[in-house]
């Protein structure tokens, strides 16, 4: 008797549609609409492209120039240097305006110096010391100044040949057009026989 039933129920669900009036009633009729025709324009020859979303690409800057600075910074250290002894060397920064000033600093590293024979850097101050990773503020008062004084070890030194070498330094502000040009300085390293 579960079974008669069963088939009495199927049956009822089937109705009287055959199966292709089944399909056609489950698709969407689609109406089709001519649509008008546009004229396409070329753009005037001198036209830009329009950017939509991001930004445009610059193309490369030249070497950013150096801003106006009322500093001075001024390189000096000893004309020898005794190979044995080490070295000092000393940037003097003064604020020509009456005006108090203020810089960026990109590190705890006020400024840098380095010695260069030809085209090759044989020693960097900056290489042989650690310093805070944060941006710092420089600060001098009208007319004020102010001395960062660095010691070239001995150890340093030591592989180095005897001769005429170049000491270089730079303030390291942010951005580094900020900073004023030093002028280096040439000294002749020596062992601590020949002086």
């Amino acid at each position: 008797m579960r079974i008669a039933m069963m088939a009495v129920v199927l049956l009822a669900g089937c109705g009287s549609q055959t199966q292709a009036e089944n399909e056609a009633e489950a698709q969407p009729q689609l109406t089709l609409v001519a649509a008008e025709p546009t004229a396409v324009t070329a753009p005037p020859a001198n036209a830009q492209p329009q950017l939509v979303g991001g930004s445009q690409r610059q193309p490369p800057s030249p070497t950013p120039k150096a801003e106006y600075t009322p500093l001075q910074a001024t390189l000096s250290t000893q004309a020898v240097w005794d190979r044995s002894l080490g070295a000092e060397a000393a940037l003097e920064v003064v604020n020509t305006a009456e005006h108090n000033v203020s810089y960026t600093v990109a590190s705890g590293m006020l400024a840098d110096f380095w010695l260069v024979q030809g085209n090759k850097v044989v020693w960097r101050y900056s290489q042989e010391m650690a310093f805070t990773q944060a941006l710092t503020e420089f600060r001098l008062p009208g007319q004020g100044q102010r001395t960062i004084s660095v010691r070239v070890a001995p150890s340093s030194l030591t592989g180095l040949a005897d001769g005429r070498y170049e000491l270089r330094s730079s303030l390291n502000f942010f951005p580094r057009e900020k900073a004023p040009a030093v002028a280096p300085v040439t000294v002749t390293l020596v062992s601590g026989s020949e002086q």
